[in-house]
């Protein structure tokens, strides 16, 4: 395996932070201002406690895979 076929984790990394951005902008935010008001911020500190995790097990498994197709 050549060395330009490994995904890096700054790539996947990035395109997470962009998909993540544009759900909450387009879709997430209106919906949950109208419902929760001006207490909506609590539901974003809560999502990250959640996703945090998941942040920790990317990695792993793109080492775990040796980044194999």
């Amino acid at each position: 395996m050549n060395s330009n076929d490994k995904v890096g984790f700054i790539y996947v990394l990035l395109l997470l932070v962009t998909t993540v951005g544009l759900i909450n902008h387009v879709i997430m935010i209106p919906t949950l201002y109208e419902v929760a008001g001006r207490d909506s911020w609590l539901s974003v500190i809560f999502t990250f406690f959640l996703v945090l995790p998941w942040l920790l097990v990317i990695p792993f498994i793109a080492r775990r895979t040796q980044q194999q197709h």
